[in-house]
């Protein structure tokens, strides 16, 4: 350019790590003053966590549960942030027939960009009483907090009334067509 033109310089900052950087850039110029300047650069990297959970916090149904079997949903958590995360989840409000795998009382972590799955599973015992509802509270925190309120009911096998069954005419039609295809069929195969 020409004298007193001025330009002006995008610095892109990316850093691999959280912490403070610093830096200088060096201008080469062919101007009379100042003519390889040096600009002191500093910034900052801080990245954060962004958890999320599938599903949302709020009640979870695993429905109706036959006397004597379980039932399973599964769940993840992803982080969307640029930082790893951490959360635990309390299961102390939870009967004994709702257990969660893995355990996730200790501290989890989830890796930036990354996922943790988990499963849900409410197992109804043989002695239990169709109608009983099992209920309780999963609450998480950290850098996912919230809670879950699980739930499912006992059932029994309640075979269907009125099933339709065929009048005495309807098995004799039956039996008449029975006899005439098995006849047919003899006398296709032996010819």
């Amino acid at each position: 350019g020409g004298n007193g033109d001025t330009c002006s310089i995008d610095i892109e900052f990316d850093a691999a790590a959280n912490g403070p950087y610093s830096n200088q850039l060096e201008i080469t110029s062919d101007a009379n003053i100042n003519d390889n300047p040096l600009v002191d650069i500093t910034g900052a990297a801080d990245s954060v966590a962004n958890l999320s959970v599938n599903p949302a916090f709020g009640p979870v149904d695993l429905g109706d549960v036959l006397v004597g079997n379980s039932t399973t949903a599964n769940g993840s958590v992803s982080n969307s942030g640029s930082a790893d995360g951490t959360f635990s989840c309390d299961a102390s409000g939870l009967p004994a027939e709702i257990t969660v795998s893995p355990d996730l009382s200790g501290g989890v972590t989830v890796p930036a960009g990354g996922s943790v799955d988990f499963s849900i599973t409410c197992a109804v015992p043989s002695s239990a009483t169709a109608g009983t509802v099992y209920s309780g509270d999963l609450v998480c925190s950290g850098d996912l907090s919230g809670t879950h309120t699980i739930s499912c009911e006992a059932t029994q096998f309640v075979p269907p009334e009125n099933i339709p069954s065929l009048s005495q005419w309807g098995l004799i039609i039956m039996s008449v067509l029975m006899l005439m295809i098995g006849l047919v069929s003899v006398r296709f195969f032996r010819a």
